[in-house]
């Protein structure tokens, strides 16, 4: 079974893409903590 069969891959592409900036955005706000603390 492949994991395309049931979603379009654009839509797939999509989620990964929103996945992407979200954990783009977490490390951002975790560097900018760290360098608070220094």
């Amino acid at each position: 079974m492949t994991h395309t069969e049931h979603v379009p891959f654009s839509e797939h592409w999509a989620v990964l893409d929103k996945n992407a900036r979200q954990v783009e955005t977490l490390l951002l706000l975790i560097r900018e903590r760290r360098s608070w603390y220094e």
